[in-house]
């Protein structure tokens, strides 16, 4: 009696199906680590760039962070650094922007763009102090004074 080889329906819809529960747990996953590993990218765009801030003050006599923006201006997008994250270029994920500035004081956000977007901003100040709008409020709450997810 000859058999026929070959796998039945019921047997290919059974690996479909097993195949879309696999992809409905990893899928989410990934995607959430995707957007762990950008907002990473962002905070260390922000360290430089705080780390820039820092260069712009002691270039400055006397010592000010006043005009670190474009067009010296105190406020909007740096004249000295990259405006997008990745800095080294490609899609932008986050924008920087000068939050704010004193003469011994700033703020610098990322703000999230493209697939970032719902992430919420980050920001650091010029003590080290790190923040993130985790709830994607618009505001930094005292619960969020910390980069830690």
């Amino acid at each position: 009696m000859d058999r026929n080889k070959g796998f039945t329906l019921i047997e290919i819809m059974i690996v479909v199906a097993i195949s879309g529960i696999l992809a409905s747990i990893a899928l989410p996953a990934y995607q959430d680590s995707v957007s762990k590993s950008r907002r990473g990218d962002a905070m260390g765009a922000l360290a430089s760039f705080s780390n820039a801030m820092a260069q712009w003050y002691v270039q400055n006599s006397p010592p000010s962070y006043l005009g670190a923006a474009s067009g010296g201006g105190d406020t909007g997008s740096p004249q000295f650094f990259s405006t997008n994250v990745p800095i080294d270029g490609g899609t932008a994920t986050y924008n920087l922007t000068i939050q704010s500035a004193t003469q011994t004081t700033y703020r610098l956000r990322a703000t999230p763009v493209g697939a970032q977007v719902g992430d919420g901003f980050i920001e650091i100040d010029q003590q080290g102090g790190q923040f993130w709008d985790e709830d994607n409020s618009g505001g930094i709450s005292s619960s969020e004074n910390t980069w830690d997810p």
